[in-house]
């Protein structure tokens, strides 16, 4: 009998320690992951190997998440494939410019695994924050995707 496919995402970011964290908890949750370490790297594996969703980065040395996401926003190979951006900046400012250069979500780190794929977000009291982590987790990117 044939497995169904594994949906795919390609995790960007220039932190070894996170690529790692990021492969090891979704492979554990059924995701076939691919690590790239730069923003121009993240954009030949696009084109190449255009995966389901990508987790992106903002700060890295060769080009930031916003470049990045507003490339594959650009390229009809790439233009539909949602982009969640998880990165240490939580200011109101650099969501709203993910959003504008076609971000589907952002988290912010530190995530724990529950924040990063859980299907009903992290233990909170408060349901808008576990709603909105939800919306953001890649299982709910998943969802979006298969509806």
């Amino acid at each position: 009998m044939h497995e169904p496919r594994k949906p795919t995402i390609l995790c960007v970011d220039d932190d070894e320690a996170i690529r790692g964290w990021a492969e090891v908890i979704l492979t554990a949750h059924g995701w076939q992951v691919e690590t790239v370490d730069g923003g121009r790297t993240a954009l030949q594996a696009a084109q190449e190997r255009p995966p389901d969703v990508i987790l992106l980065d903002v700060t890295m040395p060769d080009m930031n998440g916003y470049e990045v996401c507003a490339k594959l926003q650009e390229q009809e190979k790439t233009a539909s494939i949602p982009v969640i951006f998880a990165t240490a900046r939580g200011g109101e400012d650099d969501k709203m410019k993910a959003f504008q250069v076609g971000a589907a979500d952002y988290l912010v780190k530190p995530m724990n695994e529950k924040r990063a794929v859980s299907n009903g977000g992290p233990p909170s009291d408060d349901e808008q924050a576990v709603e909105e982590n939800h919306r953001c987790s890649p299982a709910g990117a998943t969802r979006r995707i298969q509806s």
